[in-house]
């Protein structure tokens, strides 16, 4: 099993994030703040004000962390309802 950045288990809401990759081409590229978060889902509203619902499968993310590190986030492991992430995902995060 492979280990995960601890950003999996944390709350997603008013983190700063990039798309990476996608399976929508449109949407890489993308940024700005994570606004709603469902299982299937995340809501995100650029700097321009419009809010672009992403789907999680085949979403690989970058985001800036509170503390100020850079991490990744394959949102296509955490397609679960955001309040049950941290108690499935919490065995493979890394600890450091």
């Amino acid at each position: 099993m492979e280990a995960l950045d601890p950003v999996m288990v944390e709350e997603w809401m008013g983190l700063t994030v990039t798309v990476l990759d996608a399976a929508n081409p449109a949407h890489v590229g993308l940024a700005g703040v994570v606004v709603d978060e469902g299982a299937r889902t995340l809501l995100l509203r650029t700097a321009a004000g419009k809010e672009v619902r992403l789907p999680k499968s085949q979403t690989r993310l970058g985001a800036k962390c509170a503390d100020g590190r850079l991490a990744i986030i394959e949102a296509g492991e955490a397609l679960m309802r955001p309040e049950d992430r941290s108690k499935r995902l919490y065995r493979r995060v890394q600890t450091k």
